[in-house]
């Protein structure tokens, strides 16, 4: 029965906290409900239960707040990384040039 399925996800501590749960849930809900595909087959039709049911299947991530914090630090210095790689190779390639054009100006 689709009733007992928070019941199931506290039971095996899937998630600390129900209120996070309701949360977590709702917001998967309201994604199903504006076009995203079920992560789970399921014989549920309704947005809420669909939601809670990936959630009970682990097929939805969510962290605390301290966990997504350090996830999105991470990120953005992958991408800081990410973006000084590719300006020095955008230099290099600029010095490389400057000097095979040198290398053609001067007289040989």
């Amino acid at each position: 029965m689709a009733i007992l399925i928070p019941l199931k996800i506290t039971e095996a501590g899937i998630e600390g906290s129900k209120f996070r749960m309701a949360h977590v849930a709702s917001q998967r809900a309201k994604m199903l409900m504006r076009g995203a595909k079920p992560l789970v087959e399921t014989p549920y039709y309704k947005p809420i239960t669909i939601a809670l049911q990936e959630i009970e299947e682990e097929k939805v991530s969510f962290y605390d707040p301290e966990e997504a914090a350090k996830i999105r630090e991470e990120l953005e210095q992958r991408v800081r990384d990410q973006e000084e790689a590719e300006a020095r190779a955008i230099k290099e390639k600029e010095k490389a040039a400057r000097a095979e054009k040198e290398t053609a100006a001067a007289p040989s």
